[in-house]
């Protein structure tokens, strides 16, 4: 149950920022009247007990911070944070766009083709059985058998 929680939160906090800093808010403030009950209950008065559960509690906003991180692993938020602001900047500049896209597809594509060739050149075996066993065999003349050999 633990793990459906957490990876709950997780896609809340990725997807409905918002949403998952309200519930994280309400979450902070419940612990916080909590500890202010208890303070009251022992004797204190309100506003004593307030500032003591204040400083047990910590700073609150630090302690958002460091929920809202381990709850996406920080590079799930900052990897969202930079692909929204991709899109917003190539949906601005269209031609910039298209050219960068046909010179990645380009560059992939001569990638592969390159990659292929070598695969199918140096990496595949030859299909005989014990390609090591193949001899090649040429004749070579030379120029001055050639001229005696001329009529």
């Amino acid at each position: 149950m633990r793990l459906f929680s957490k990876l709950r939160m997780t896609l809340l906090s990725v997807f409905r920022r918002s949403q998952a800093s309200s519930h994280l808010d309400d979450e902070i403030r419940y612990h916080l009247e909590r500890q202010i009950e208890e303070n009251i209950s022992a004797g204190m008065s309100p506003e004593d007990a307030r500032s003591a559960a204040l400083r047990k509690f910590g700073n609150p906003a630090l302690l958002r911070d460091q929920t809202r991180d381990a709850w996406t692993g920080g590079w799930l938020d900052s990897l969202t944070r930079d692909t929204k602001y991709v899109a917003r900047s190539l949906a601005r500049t269209p031609g910039f766009t298209s050219i960068a896209v046909f010179i990645i597809a380009l560059g992939i594509g001569s990638n592969l083709a390159l990659f292929t060739l070598v695969h199918r050149v140096l990496l595949n075996p030859l299909p005989y059985p014990d390609p090591d066993q193949l001899v090649s065999i040429y004749e070579h003349e030379s120029v001055a058998t050639r001229m005696l050999t001329c009529p």
